[in-house]
Parts: C-alpha cells; sequence; structure tokens
C-alpha cells in the first residue's frame, strides 16, 4: 500500500489562489447572468398591457357609477396614452395602440358608448371591448399572425 505523505505543519482547507480563483469565476458567471437580463415573453408583455386598459376602462365605469357623473374615456394612439383625462397613462414602449372611436363614454347607470381598443406588439393582436348596453369590458386572446 502506498502511505499518503503529509505535512504535519500544514493544515487542511483552500489556499487563498483557490479562494481567489472560486471568487473570479463566480463573479464572471454572475455578469453573464445580470448581463443579458430576465427573459421577456411578447405574450405575456401584450397581455399585461391589455390587463392594464381593461382595469383602467373598469375603474372609469365603476367612477361613473359611484359618482352618477359620465365619465369619459380618451384612447390617442398618436401620444400613446389612455385614460380620463387628466390622468392619461402611458402605454409601454413597443406596443402599439388603436381605437375604433377616441373616447368612450361611461354613464351613471353603468351603460357606455361602445369601443374597440386594439393593441399589438410585432405579429400578436389582442383586442379590448366596451359594450355599450352595460358598460362591460372583455378582452379578448392574443391572436398571432
Amino acid at each position: 500500500m502506498l502511505a499518503r505523505r503529509t505535512d504535519p505543519g500544514r493544515s487542511a482547507g483552500f489556499t487563498l489562489l483557490e479562494i481567489m480563483v472560486v471568487i473570479v469565476v463566480m463573479g464572471l458567471l454572475l455578469t453573464l447572468v445580470i448581463g443579458r437580463g430576465p427573459e421577456r415573453s411578447p405574450t405575456l408583455a401584450l397581455r399585461a398591457a391589455a390587463s392594464r386598459v381593461a382595469q383602467a376602462l373598469r375603474l372609469a365605469r365603476t367612477e361613473a357609477i359611484a359618482h352618477g357623473e359620465p365619465v369619459s374615456f380618451r384612447v390617442d394612439p398618436a401620444q400613446h396614452v389612455f385614460g380620463p383625462p387628466g390622468h392619461e397613462i402611458a402605454m409601454p414602449p413597443g406596443i402599439g395602440l388603436s381605437a375604433a372611436k377616441p373616447v368612450i363614454v361611461f354613464e351613471p347607470d353603468g351603460s357606455a358608448t361602445s369601443g374597440a381598443i386594439g393593441l399589438s406588439l410585432r405579429a400578436m393582436r389582442t383586442v379590448i371591448v366596451v359594450h355599450w348596453v352595460n358598460g362591460r369590458v372583455s378582452v379578448g386572446q392574443v391572436q398571432t399572425g
């Protein structure tokens, strides 16, 4: 059998050089991960934007009912904003905005002028529809192509 030689003056553990190599390698890996950034799904981005528009529409309808006064909801594709006048929300960059009518009005009884708001990102599209009879807001499925 071969006997293992050990130096009685040396204790077990890592050398400073080994620790430095590990720290440098971890730093390089961390730089690659942070530099690349999180994965972004265009489908999720479009769904999130549609949800944001739908929530703003529902809030406008709720305010009209609660305050007993009509509430206007403006859609401005040129400015890339949507929402009640004075409280417009900017559309996230890269998402296209279109509307059949520039203004949708919610009445105190919950009804509304009908309207459709289109969102697009790359080759994907979705539509948010406001039903005139009851003012309900519905979001369509994301369609590709």
